[in-house]
């Protein structure tokens, strides 16, 4: 069988990938961010419930100014109120957000996996009788349904949820450095 090297992978989706799927990848990663940023907030939110502050300075000074905001806007609220409102659009900003990525994600990943078994379908019927005869037709079903959805919604997706979790991590490290 052939090797599959990642430099190859490399080169395959370099070469399949339209500008547009590669915007779409890139608005995929903004809304990850998003939710990332969401979700720290979020447990920010309740560590600070809990204990009165974080471990991460950027993440304190950030709460600060929140209260110094809300403060000046809302009058006889206290700390827990505050918090809690604060806890509560967090987790319903995460939600949305992620909600609104598996729509966006699913759409476009399961998108690009029509539009190459197209391709590849009219490659097909642009064959002619003999040589369309040459493979079983169960063949061109799979490489049609299955082949396609694995190499675009597998190998493609995975490497997109990946670099996701990779930024995950980072931002992690970076907000709470050990």
């Amino acid at each position: 069988g052939k090797k599959m090297s990642i430099n190859k992978v490399i080169k395959f989706f370099y070469k399949e990938i339209d500008f547009k799927t590669w915007l779409n990848v890139i608005f995929n990663f903004i809304f990850n961010f998003l939710i990332i940023i969401s979700e720290v907030l979020f447990l920010s939110t309740f560590f600070i419930l809990l204990n009165g502050k974080t471990k991460s300075e950027y993440i304190n000074v950030l709460f600060q100014k929140f209260e110094f905001y809300f403060a000046s806007k809302i009058d006889n609220i206290g700390f827990t109120e505050l918090y809690l409102i604060i806890l509560i659009f967090f987790l319903v900003l995460k939600n949305i957000l992620i909600l609104a990525n598996n729509i966006h994600y699913n759409t476009f990943i399961f998108g690009l996996s029509v539009k190459k078994s197209s391709k590849i379908l009219t490659t097909y019927i642009n064959k002619t009788y003999e040589e369309f005869s040459k493979k079983d037709i169960s063949i061109y079903i799979k490489q049609l349904v299955r082949d396609v959805e694995i190499v675009f919604v597998g190998i493609f997706g995975l490497i997109i949820t990946f670099t996701s979790e990779l930024i995950y991590v980072l931002i992690l490290i970076f907000l709470y450095p050990i």
